[in-house]
């Protein structure tokens, strides 16, 4: 799987050894400006290899690579946007201890993390990492293409300036089915500007 990765972007040789080893790796994207993706997968509820297993020795290996990434960025005064497919904080979907670890680590690195951007639950959402002290980071969740329930196929665009936040804009991109299905052809998609509405970090 990380020869496919490899083929589809230009990695460093240590991005490709930590997506063989677990799905996971950093990327400096611009100057200042890191790319963290982690291996959500290890906590969601339905992964029966993690259940079966009882504390997988990825999970823990990954959990220490990332803070050891997150604290190689802080000391170099990086920003850092942690991206990965199933985010925290979903009951009936996420592990206890895998929200668990995310809060605190979003807690701890709140001045190095600038966004949190997941996909997963096929919505056009926001979360808010929190507890009872105060409130760290917000997710973005972007929809998606496949819908699910009531919401049409849709896709986030993300463009940035010099630094990342806050963005010149996070427009959602939605399919309008309904009048596309009454002209039998694609009308030009209305572009929602989320930006001036919500502060995002």
């Amino acid at each position: 799987m990380a020869e496919y990765w490899q083929k589809g972007a230009t990695l460093p040789q240590s991005a490709v050894e930590t997506i063989a080893e677990g799905g996971y790796y950093t990327l400096l994207i611009s100057d200042g400006l890191r790319l963290v993706s982690f291996n959500s997968d290890y906590g969601y509820f339905l992964n029966l290899y993690t259940l079966l297993n009882g504390q997988n020795p990825n999970v823990a290996r990954q959990q220490t690579w990332i803070t050891d990434t997150l604290e190689l960025a802080e000391k170099a005064g990086e920003k850092v946007v942690m991206i990965a497919h199933i985010p925290p904080g979903d009951p009936g979907n996420t592990l206890r201890e895998y929200d668990e670890f995310y809060l605190n680590l979003t807690k701890r690195f709140r001045d190095t993390i600038v966004g949190h951007l997941f996909g997963h639950t096929h919505h056009d959402e926001f979360k808010l990492i929190q507890d009872q002290e105060g409130v760290y980071g917000t997710v973005l969740v972007s929809p998606s293409v496949t819908p699910r329930g009531r919401s049409n196929p849709s896709f986030r665009l993300f463009t940035s300036g010099p630094f990342l936040l806050p963005p010149p804009g996070l427009p959602a991109v939605p399919s309008q089915l309904t009048l596309a299905n009454a002209l039998l052809s694609c009308p030009s998609a209305k572009v929602a500007q989320v930006q001036n509405e919500y502060v995002v970090h």
